[in-house]
């Protein structure tokens, strides 16, 4: 059985991302209630994207890790999500054990890349949490 790479993506606007970086782990994560993320397993790839771009947090890739259990539409601790009230209206989460990494894989190294330029991500400008197709 294929293992789907899956990617959720991080804004710094909306998630503490400093806090992840410092942690170095991600453990849970708030999905889109969506066919896609009916779709996540346990052992699936789980990759984390940075999305905005500052110079010392580039947007691209900062962690790799897999999804622990399927998406669960209980309440969970939203912790890096910077707005109180937006994490306490998540509904669909998904464990998993994601580690951050201390540099990223950048968006520009990724869109010189053959296989990493054509991913959903790159290809679409505004794309829900969760994508796939690495």
């Amino acid at each position: 059985m294929q293992q789907t790479p899956w990617v959720v993506k991080a804004s710094p606007s909306v998630y503490d991302v400093d806090v992840m970086r410092r942690d170095g782990y991600v453990d849970a994560w708030s999905v889109q209630k969506n066919y896609r993320s009916a779709l996540m397993q346990p052992g699936d790839h789980v990759f984390l994207w940075v999305s905005g771009g500052s110079s010392d947090m580039p947007a691209g890739f900062w962690g790799h890790g897999y999804v622990a259990d399927p998406a669960l539409s209980e309440s969970q601790a939203d912790e890096h999500r910077l707005d109180p009230e937006a994490a306490s209206k998540a509904e669909l989460f998904v464990n998993m054990d994601l580690s951050v990494w201390d540099s990223p894989l950048t968006r520009d190294e990724c869109k010189k890349d053959s296989v990493l330029a054509s991913i959903e991500l790159l290809r679409i400008g505004q794309i829900g949490n969760t994508t796939w197709d690495l």
